[in-house]
């Protein structure tokens, strides 16, 4: 006979207090790449001087008792910003969440997952529209696996070390200013810190394993960034389609440490603050008339190319 009373009649299945498990990414980049500019209007104008303004020797040999050469540079404002408003809220009905047992902390978990899904929208929009050959990355400077170099995961015929010290020099050849940051995806990564050459120059460096920090002094860049996201495509209530962010393609541009007047760039990323300082802020609205509060979080921004020839994509680097 089994024993009495059973498992079933001592314990009544609760809610675990000590965990609970949710799904988020480990790393968010996109607010790493561009410099992140705080502008007081929604929309404005970014003055540029051309390239050639300031790259043209125009100085002429001086006579004395002449008044000398005399030149000057032109300014564009063609170009300009505007930060798109993106808004999402989560519902909390009073009764649920005065009803809600430990661990569920109703408004601290949807305040966690408004801002998952702030960074993730923000990771997107960067990813799709600079590290794609379409959009904004159609402007940068191309250069294809199979037709301008070997790809990557070719151990034996790549050489990928004397790829981003040349392709980073791309963009000094057009507007004075060498690539000193890459941006590329996990599975990229992965795959280049396994090549042979890579290892090799780099095996007495250090025991521990290869850093994006060992790689980008290898090179000649200042910074490696490497996007990790991942992106759940399938609708809701169908099954999980996972995919990555970030393609096999690598971004190598030249960007400096902050924005600034006669700073040049490959783009910067404008945050408008209308009521904070911050890229992304929260609100809560409290809805009496159907005894609920919303959870809201806001952003402002523009991730804007300012010139295509600051940047070198190179595409398809792994199968």
């Amino acid at each position: 006979m089994p024993s009495q009373p059973g498992v079933g009649d001592v314990h009544v299945d609760g809610l675990m207090t000590q965990i609970s498990v949710a799904f988020t990414n480990d790393e968010y980049i996109a607010e790493e790449v561009f410099p992140i500019v705080m502008v007081d209007k929604q929309s404005d104008i970014i003055p540029q001087y051309p390239k050639g303004e300031f790259l043209r020797d125009v100085m002429k040999p001086w006579v004395p008792g002449t008044a000398g050469a005399r030149s000057g540079y032109s300014v564009d404002t063609t170009l300009k910003y505007f930060c798109n408003g993106w808004k999402l809220g989560k519902l909390l009905p009073d009764d649920i969440v005065k009803n809600a047992d430990l661990p569920f902390n109703m408004f601290k978990d949807a305040a966690r997952w408004l801002e998952e899904q702030a960074l993730l929208r923000w990771e997107i929009e960067f990813a799709s529209d600079f590290m794609s050959d379409s959009g904004s990355g159609a402007n940068w400077d191309q250069k294809a696996a199979g037709t301008d170099f070997t790809a990557w995961d070719n151990f034996g015929g790549s050489d990928p070390i004397n790829d981003l010290r040349v392709f980073a020099d791309n963009s000094r050849t057009k507007t004075g200013k060498k690539s000193n940051k890459a941006v590329m995806g996990m599975l990229t990564w992965n795959k280049l810190v396994d090549h042979p050459l890579i290892v090799d120059r780099l095996k007495y460096t250090s025991k521990e394993s290869i850093t994006r920090e060992m790689l980008a002094k290898l090179v000649g860049l200042d910074t490696i960034l490497i996007g990790s996201a991942v992106n759940v495509t399938s609708a809701e209530g169908a099954a999980d389609v996972v995919a990555e962010v970030y393609p096999k393609n690598v971004l190598l541009a030249a960007i400096p440490s902050s924005p600034g007047l006669l700073t040049p760039a490959a783009g910067y990323t404008f945050v408008w603050r209308p009521i904070t300082g911050t890229p992304r802020f929260n609100r809560r609205l409290e809805l009496p008339e159907i005894e609920s509060t919303v959870l809201e979080v806001k952003s402002y921004f523009d991730i804007k190319q300012i010139d295509g020839d600051f940047g070198t994509l190179l595409t398809a680097v792994i199968a």
